[in-house]
């Protein structure tokens, strides 16, 4: 719970997360992100990203659900340096939301990046950006709390 009041997320978004990895008070340095992403594509982090990165860089939520005839692949993988060498792709995000994004990592197996704004928004795409989350809660509670 967040100050007493009401959860951050989902039980079943919480749950996950635990299990990869995440607990209350994690932090991690993004320092290397950080450098990496600036020196290569000229990516500025903002404190929300670092504060976000700091508490969830690096875990990978995975599943893989097997059916008769199919196999799906669920994943939210908060790596921001699967942005490396693709700046246009973010430019074109943050053109579609008229604000800066700055890489968390990707979903749908791979096929959209996630970016945070300033202000906290998440966004999801890789020519248009979806909506996700306010803040980067909102938006873990939708990506990890959908997955089974």
């Amino acid at each position: 719970m967040r100050n007493g009041s009401r959860p951050r997320w989902s039980a079943k978004a919480n749950a996950l997360l635990e299990e990869v990895g995440w607990r209350p008070g994690r932090s991690v340095s993004a320092a290397e992100w950080e450098r990496g992403l600036q020196e290569h594509d000229g990516f500025e982090i903002h404190p929300m990203a670092q504060r976000f990165l700091a508490e969830f860089g690096g875990l990978n939520v995975t599943r893989l659900y097997v059916g008769t005839f199919t196999e799906v692949r669920a994943e939210v993988v908060l790596d921001p340096a699967l942005a490396k060498g693709n700046r246009e792709s973010f430019d074109v995000l943050s053109a579609d939301v008229g604000a800066e994004l700055y890489p968390l990592g990707m979903t749908a197996n791979r096929r959209a990046y996630l970016g945070m704004t300033s202000a906290g928004t998440v966004y999801a795409g890789m020519t248009d950006a979806c909506f996700l989350g306010e803040s980067g809660d909102q938006a873990l509670d939708r990506l990890v709390g959908q997955i089974m």
